[in-house]
């Protein structure tokens, strides 16, 4: 399995994460060969009298074109739930998950698990770990 992962990650590119997004959504707008098909795509929005504009909000920052290829990669890592503090008295009964860990690895292992059943999770961006998960939070605005 590592095999595999590595391989991945030798031929992945910034924007594979994306694209394999759109394709699992919007399959029908992707050929044989998966090339997608901008010319259907747009016919479909034309359809709906959508108007597109090209302004919007963008976030510039040093080395997001890495970030983007580190959100394509396949994690290598492992992570457990910190054991010791989820079994405290205090932490046995919740519903809550601690892991202690790289963000975008924890964050990458718990797609795998967790893919829309977790409503809210909070990352201590002092010390880059996650710390809780709780897939029953009801949100309130």
């Amino acid at each position: 399995m590592i095999r595999e992962t590595l391989e991945y990650n030798e031929m992945v590119k910034p924007n594979t994460f994306e694209i394999e997004r759109l394709r699992a959504a919007l399959s029908e707008y992707f050929d044989a060969d998966g090339n997608f098909m901008l010319d259907r795509f747009q016919e479909t929005l034309k359809s709906e009298e959508i108007d597109l504009t090209r302004e919007g909000y963008e976030l510039k920052f040093l080395g997001k074109s890495y970030a983007k290829y580190l959100t394509s990669t396949k994690t290598e890592t492992v992570i457990v739930p910190d054991v010791e503090h989820n079994s405290l008295p205090k932490n046995k009964n919740s519903e809550n998950l601690y892991i202690v860990g790289d963000n975008l690895d924890a964050l990458k292992h718990l797609l795998g698990s967790y893919a829309g059943k977790v409503k809210c999770i909070y990352i201590e961006t002092f010390t880059s770990r996650l710390i809780q998960m709780r897939a029953n939070w009801v949100l309130a605005a």
